[in-house]
């Protein structure tokens, strides 16, 4: 929780400027602190990435496809434009 690691604490563990809620945010801060981030592990930082650049490649490719249709529909309006003026 970055309220207790910013406020920072004393020596005895009191949070700076928590008073009362010390006891409801600390605990909370703790469990948080100590278990494990799931992008800790290589593996998952791995998959995450391919997942990413997978998404990735399909968005560049659909907007390829987008570009060209419009350019298609491009010049079939000014086909249009030019044989009704």
């Amino acid at each position: 929780m970055c309220v207790v690691a910013a406020a920072g604490s004393s020596k005895q563990g009191h949070v700076f400027g928590l008073g009362a809620l010390r006891n409801e945010v600390l605990p909370a801060f703790e469990a948080s602190s100590s278990a494990q981030h799931p992008f800790e592990e290589p593996e998952i930082i791995t998959q995450w990435l391919e997942e990413v650049e997978a998404e990735l490649k399909q968005s560049r490719e659909e907007k390829q496809e987008f570009q060209r249709r419009f350019e298609s529909m491009e010049k079939i309006v000014q086909s249009l434009a030019s044989h009704n003026a």
